[in-house]
């Protein structure tokens, strides 16, 4: 069982640092942005390695699997920041997941299962932040590539809701 374990970790070792270059090559640090968008493709790897430790360390426990989860949502916030318009869309949707995902973390700790019904409520609800109320940024702002009409006061009405229920939670 062990050794099966041992693979699948591999291969998601290398997935995890194929995909890492693929969002390098495409957000290439380069450019006065170039420390910022840096950031990106190492919280990644920081990610992949800490939640890979973690499942090879605690099999039983699900920390690996949720702290993986967490870099996969770097990274897709990550990809927000090519030039390829489904990308940033990809990007605009998931902008604020990271943080929907480590309060997941940090409520999960040790055991990777939420353990109470207050926190399964937390964690839902900066899932729900996170994704349902980053829908104005999404579909009224120029930038996202999902733009239905561009709308400077619903993107800022979205964003203070977004704030005020992510302080919230």
């Amino acid at each position: 069982m062990r050794q099966s374990l041992n693979r699948a970790l591999l291969a998601i070792f290398v997935t995890g640092l194929l995909l890492t270059g693929l969002l390098l090559a495409l957000v290439p640090p380069t450019g006065p942005a170039g420390p910022v968008l840096l950031m990106f493709p190492l919280t990644v790897v920081a990610y992949l390695v800490a939640g890979l430790l973690a499942w090879h360390g605690r099999p039983g426990t699900l920390m690996g699997p949720l702290i993986l989860l967490s870099g996969a949502a770097v990274f897709l916030t990550g990809l927000g920041n090519s030039q390829v318009l489904a990308l940033i869309a990809v990007g605009s949707i998931a902008a604020s997941l990271p943080l929907a995902t480590f309060i997941h973390l940090l409520l999960a700790f040790p055991t990777g299962r939420l353990p109470s019904a207050p926190a399964r409520l937390t964690a839902t609800a900066g899932y729900m932040t996170a994704l349902v109320l980053q829908a104005p940024a999404v579909l009224f702002s120029a930038d996202s590539g999902l733009s239905i009409t561009e709308d400077p006061a619903m993107v800022q009405a979205g964003q203070l809701l977004q704030g005020a229920v992510g302080s919230i939670v």
